[in-house]
C-alpha cells in the first residue's frame, strides 16, 4: 500500500459551516436533551450508530452534489417566457445512468439562485453507492460561474423523494429536504450537508444542527470526511452526540479512511473514542465510562461494518 500522505485541511475549510449559521436571538437556548446511557454493554452499538450517523449520509451528499460540477448545455431560449427547461441524461461513472432536467429560471444559461433540478437516477454508480430514485435540487445562492469558473459556491435545497442507495448487500430510502453547500476552490472541493430538520437515516435520526462534509483534494488523489452532531436511535433513550476531532482522511481511490478521530458522549462524563488504526481499514473503540482519562474497555470494529 503506499504511504498515506497528510492533507492539510485550509482553516476556512474547518470552517465552511459558517455559511450555514443560524441568527443569534436573544432568548436563552433551550436545556440540552439528556445523553445515551453508555455502558459496557452497548459501548460498541453506541459507537458504530455515531459512526454511522456521522459519515453515512457524506458520500450521499457528494455522490449528489458533484452533479453541480458538470456543464450542462443551456436550455434553448424560451419563446413566450423566462423561464427555460433542458434534459441530460448523464452515465454513472461506476455504471447506471442519472436525468438531468434544469429549470433555467432567469433564462440566463448558467446555474444561478431560483434554478432548480430533477435529478432522476437509474441504478447511478459512484463511489461504490448504487443511487435509484428522485432528488430535486431548489438553488438557493451562488458565487462565481458554478460548474466552469475556477472558484464558485452553490448553496441548494435537496429533496431525497424516497431516493434508494445501496452499498453492497445494504440498502436505505432517504425521504426529506436538507441544506447542501458546495464551494469549488483552487486545490479542493468542499461539500456539506446541514441537517435543519429530523432526517432518518438507518436505525437512527439525525438530529437539527448536524453537519456532515466530503471534501475532495484532487491534487493529492485525498479526500476528508467529518460529521459533528447528534443522534436518537431506536432501543436507546437520548441522544448520541458525536464530534470529529481529527478529519477521516484516505485515498480517492480506496474505500475507507486511513486516519481520524471521533469523540463520541452520552449521559454524565462517559465519553467513547472511535479512531482508525492507521493505514488500516479498523476502527478502534476506546471506552472510557466514568470520563476519568482512563479506558475501561476496547474493541474494534471493521469500516467496511459502517
Amino acid at each position: 500500500m503506499p504511504a498515506l500522505t497528510t492533507v492539510k485541511i485550509p482553516t476556512a475549510a474547518l470552517l465552511l459551516c459558517v455559511g450555514f449559521a443560524a441568527a443569534c436571538s436573544g432568548d436563552a437556548p433551550p436545556p440540552p436533551p439528556p445523553g445515551v446511557e453508555i455502558t459496557a454493554d452497548n459501548a460498541v452499538e453506541v459507537a458504530t450508530i455515531a459512526l454511522q450517523a456521522a459519515f453515512g449520509l457524506a458520500e450521499t451528499g457528494e455522490v449528489v452534489g458533484a452533479l453541480f460540477d458538470v456543464p450542462l448545455a443551456p436550455p434553448p431560449a424560451p419563446a413566450t417566457a423566462l423561464a427555460a427547461t433542458t434534459t441530460t441524461t448523464l452515465p454513472g461513472p461506476e455504471g447506471g445512468q442519472v436525468l438531468v432536467t434544469w429549470t433555467d429560471q432567469d433564462g440566463n444559461g448558467l446555474t444561478s439562485p431560483a434554478d432548480s433540478f430533477v435529478y432522476t437516477f437509474a441504478d447511478y454508480g459512484r463511489l461504490g453507492l448504487r443511487l435509484d430514485g428522485v432528488v430535486l435540487a431548489d438553488v438557493l445562492d451562488t458565487t462565481g460561474q458554478v460548474a466552469t469558473g475556477q472558484a464558485w459556491t452553490v448553496d441548494a435545497l435537496l429533496t431525497f423523494a424516497n431516493l434508494q442507495v445501496t452499498e453492497g448487500a445494504d440498502s436505505v430510502l432517504l425521504g426529506g429536504a436538507q441544506r447542501y453547500r458546495r464551494e469549488r476552490r483552487a486545490t479542493v472541493m468542499l461539500s456539506e450537508l446541514a441537517i435543519d430538520t429530523p432526517f432518518a437515516f438507518g436505525s437512527g435520526v439525525l438530529q437539527p444542527g448536524n453537519r456532515i462534509g466530503y471534501n475532495t483534494y484532487p491534487f493529492e488523489f485525498q479526500f476528508a470526511l467529518s460529521g459533528n452532531g447528534a443522534v436518537e436511535a431506536t432501543g436507546f433513550e437520548g441522544q448520541i452526540r458525536f464530534s470529529t476531532e481529527v478529519f477521516f482522511t484516505g485515498f480517492t481511490f480506496f474505500p475507507n479512511p486511513w486516519t481520524g478521530r471521533l469523540e463520541i458522549r452520552g449521559a454524565g462524563a462517559s465519553v467513547i473514542t472511535a479512531r482508525m488504526v492507521e493505514s488500516t481499514s479498523t476502527v478502534e473503540i476506546l471506552v472510557d465510562l466514568d470520563g476519568n482519562g482512563s479506558t475501561d474497555q476496547t474493541a474494534t470494529i471493521d469500516w467496511s461494518q459502517l
